[in-house]
């Protein structure tokens, strides 16, 4: 059974962050989204949120982004990582400003960083299944955008 299937495993290896605001004995079942939705974000959002579009000084800086996110996320819904790529494409001004230190790629079927019903890497493992290239690696794709200047257009 893949993990984030499975009701045993999955709070404890990726809901800790409610241990942080409510203490390591929070039963998962017991949440409220009416009332403790506001308490997780007063405590966690200032630390934890990536929300601000304006990533001006990172692209001055040189700084580049490849973001990436599995579209049977069972945690972080890809919506999320799309709108707020769309409202750095807003903040930078268009898409060509922005592909010029940010990309984003959609991961049809992944889940949460791996498994899901569909793909299930990125190839970021780096063994022999997946060739360690450009075209299959998102780490040397990376690597290639930073020291030879080739952005990567795909992933696969």
């Amino acid at each position: 059974m893949d993990l984030q299937q499975d009701p045993e495993q999955l709070p404890s290896s990726l809901l800790y962050p409610f241990h942080w605001v409510f203490g390591p004995d929070f039963d998962y079942s017991t949440f409220d989204f009416d009332r403790d939705l506001d308490t997780l974000n007063e405590q966690l959002a200032p630390i934890l949120n990536a929300n601000n579009p304006d990533v001006s000084e990172l692209k001055a800086l040189g700084g580049k982004i490849l973001l990436y996110t599995g579209t049977a996320d069972p945690l972080v819904p890809f919506q999320d990582a799309l709108h707020y790529y769309e409202r750095v494409i807003e903040h930078q001004g268009s898409l060509d400003q922005t592909q010029d230190f940010f990309r984003l790629f959609l991961v049809p079927g992944m889940g949460h960083c791996g498994g899901g019903p569909g793909l299930n890497e990125i190839g970021f493992r780096g063994d022999s299944s997946f060739p360690v290239d450009s075209d299959h690696d998102i780490l040397a794709a990376m690597v290639d955008w930073v020291e030879h200047g080739k952005a990567p257009d795909t992933l696969i």
